[in-house]
């Protein structure tokens, strides 16, 4: 080999050489420089017979509305902004739930697994009618999955009828409880007459407040953190709607 082709030969090694370092590096700093967070929640609504996903969605902290936010394969459409969400997306069965985000112009793909808790409802409610104001001991069947549950006792027309909503967080093991008389009260003590609906969400590690909520959550309920994409999550399962009346 004489000493052109060596140049030749060497020259075509360094700069396969540069051209390689340059595309790794190009990924990796796609890789390692870019964040994604998401506030999410998933609820399976036997009270409405809707399903429902509210999800924020952050790229570098800034709303971002161009990923692919998808449900059990189910696309949750942008609604504006960081904000993706559907009431009316299906199926959504109760156990494993598998959400992804995707962003095909930042080579992002990631994937989230949640357990939404099984069916459940109120077995017994005594008393479920009364004239005067006492407690009331109801009863619910276990749903699969669930570390706690939340119970909410609230009229329609709470406050301004004078009730202040019933809100407490129970144990995954709950199965019962006593919703105490002063619940059906004023201040005075007298009766304030009408429906009590009966809320029961049964939750695994962390549910959120979301928009057509009857009553507010305890403040002690707890939401889970999100390691990637970033951020927080909650979700579960909230049983058909039952009732108790205060009558003249």
């Amino acid at each position: 080999m004489n000493w052109k082709s060596a140049l030749i030969l060497c020259g075509a090694f360094c700069l396969a050489l540069l051209t390689g370092c340059d595309r790794r590096s190009s990924t990796s700093r796609a890789i390692d420089e870019l964040s994604f967070s998401t506030e999410l929640s998933l609820i399976k609504d036997y009270s409405t017979g809707r399903n429902r996903a509210d999800i924020e969605f952050f790229r570098e902290g800034v709303p971002y509305s161009e990923a692919v936010i998808k449900v059990n394969g189910i696309v949750i459409q942008n609604a504006g902004g960081s904000i993706y969400f559907d009431t009316l997306f299906a199926p959504l069965n109760t156990g494993l739930a598998t959400i992804t985000f995707e962003s095909d112009v930042d080579d992002y793909l990631d994937t989230l697994i949640l357990n939404l808790p099984d069916s459940f409802g109120v077995t017994n409610m005594t008393p479920s009618e009364m004239a005067i104001s006492s407690d009331v001991f109801v009863e619910w069947s276990a749903a699969d999955g669930a570390t706690a549950y939340i119970l909410g006792v609230s009229t329609l027309y709470s406050p301004d009828d004078g009730s202040i909503p019933l809100s407490i967080l129970l144990g995954g093991t709950a199965r019962s409880y006593t919703i105490p008389a002063q619940t059906f009260e004023d201040g005075i003590g007298d009766e304030i007459f009408g429906t009590y609906y009966v809320y029961l969400i049964a939750f695994n590690r962390g549910f959120l407040p979301y928009v057509g909520l009857k009553f507010p959550l305890p403040d002690d309920v707890p939401v889970r953190p999100l390691a990637e994409p970033s951020g927080t999550a909650g979700y579960g399962t909230i049983a058909p709607i039952d009732s108790i009346r205060v009558v003249f």
